[in-house]
C-alpha cells in the first residue's frame, strides 16, 4: 500500500517534514507516555504526559492531523473511522498551538475509548499515566 516506517533518530523531524511537504501522510501512534517531560494533556480524565511530535510535525509542515481509529468487528473485520481534521494555527503561539492539537486529538481518543472500551488495548510498560521520571 505503499506505507513507510520512519525510524526514530537524528533526522526524523527533517525526514517527516520533507515527506509530508510532498503530500504523504503519516500515522503516528500518539498515545505514548514520554518519560521526560513533553506536552500535558487530559486523557480519560487524568493528566497524561506525551510526545509532541503529531502536532510539531503538522506546524512544521503546515499540514492538518486527520485523528483516525481502527474499529475491530468480531474476530477479522475491521472499520476505519476518520475524524474532521484539526488544523494548525500559525498566528498562533508555537507552544499554545502544539498544546490546543494535541489536546483536540486526545479529546478524539478519550471519547472513542468512553464508547468502547473494549476497543482500547495498552499493553505497553510504560502506562501512560506514570509520573515523568
Amino acid at each position: 500500500v505503499g506505507i513507510e516506517i520512519v525510524m526514530r533518530g537524528a533526522s526524523t523531524l527533517r525526514v517527516v517534514i520533507k515527506r509530508l511537504k510532498e503530500g504523504r501522510f503519516m500515522a503516528v501512534v500518539a498515545d505514548v507516555r514520554m518519560p521526560t517531560p513533553g506536552v500535558k494533556v487530559t486523557f480519560l480524565g487524568r493528566e497524561a504526559n506525551v510526545g509532541p511530535g503529531v502536532a510539531q510535525f503538522a506546524r512544521h509542515a503546515g499540514v492538518p492531523i486527520v485523528p483516525a481509529l481502527n474499529i475491530r468487528e468480531g474476530w477479522a473485520h475491521h472499520r476505519g473511522v476518520v475524524f474532521p481534521a484539526i488544523e494548525p494555527d500559525p498566528a498562533a503561539d508555537k507552544a499554545a498551538d502544539i498544546q490546543r492539537m494535541t489536546q483536540a486529538v486526545f479529546d478524539v481518543f478519550t471519547e472513542a475509548i468512553r464508547r468502547d472500551p473494549g476497543q482500547w488495548f495498552w499493553y505497553n510498560k510504560r502506562w501512560i499515566f506514570d509520573p515523568v521520571e
